[in-house]
């Protein structure tokens, strides 16, 4: 018996330097591995914290050509409140100048979807909406029958924001039928501001010249559009009244 007691004895009597060196490669393998595997997984976990917030912004971002300097596009849901601030003279026009002057394209068709819009010039900051309008008559303009157009409206919609001199495009619903007078977005049509341009036929095929006087809206509530503006309207009832006077305006010119 005193063999397995010295035994006992001499193990009690081992340094705990040899210990810690016997456990070392252990300790080191487990350090090793650390660096191999949890360095990068916390890399990625702090790339993920930072990048998944700004993937909505990423993924609303309108791509733009090198046509557009300065600038950047993105749908938004929201609009704050007091960030929409247009100020609008509208320069007094008759029926037939509004018809002619612009020489602008005519359809008729149901919009399809809206989406607001934040446009980005540097520090300053714009809102306005994309409309989607499906066209099915084409009265006057390079457009086909059967094609979903955008229109870059001068406004945001369905914000509660009133906007000065828009309060007919601030009514457009999706699927609501509509006339539209409209402004051919070509290679030329630039948007100035803060040192930034955004050439408009990046966001738009067309636009409005203002959210009053161009658009003939059918609404659950009637025939919404700038009486003041169109006196030999005066007592539309239907697009189909609208759509007669502007092919007897068109056909007088």
């Amino acid at each position: 018996m005193k063999k397995p007691m010295q035994l006992l004895q001499s193990l009690g009597q081992v340094d705990d330097t040899y210990i810690t060196e016997a456990a070392a490669p252990r300790a080191q393998s487990l350090r090793r591995g650390w660096l191999r595997w949890g360095v990068p997984a916390a890399c990625l976990a702090l790339a993920l914290a930072i990048g998944i917030p700004m993937l909505p912004v990423w993924l609303n971002r309108l791509p733009l050509s090198d046509g557009s300097r300065n600038v950047e596009v993105r749908y938004v849901n929201q609009v704050p409140a007091g960030s929409v601030s247009v100020q609008s003279l509208l320069e007094w026009l008759s029926e037939d100048e509004l018809l002619t002057q612009w020489n602008p394209a005519m359809v008729r068709g149901t919009v399809k979807r809206i989406r607001n819009l934040e446009i980005r010039f540097g520090s300053t900051t714009a809102h306005r909406a994309l409309a989607e309008i499906a066209v099915e008559t084409v009265y006057r303009g390079a457009v086909e029958p059967g094609t979903v157009i955008r229109v870059l409206l001068p406004c945001p919609v369905g914000t509660g924001i009133w906007v000065e001199d828009t309060e007919i495009v601030a009514q457009m619903q999706a699927g609501m039928p509509g006339i539209f007078i409209l402004i051919d977005y070509d290679e030329q049509a630039i948007w100035q501001q803060n040192n930034g341009t955004l050439k408009l036929s990046d966001i738009a095929d067309f636009g409005l010249s203002d959210g009053r006087r161009f658009a003939f809206l059918e609404s659950a509530d009637g025939l919404v559009f700038a009486r003041h503006d169109y006196p030999s309207l005066a007592g539309a009832a239907d697009l189909d009244a609208v759509e007669q006077f502007l092919l007897e305006s068109i056909g007088n010119n």
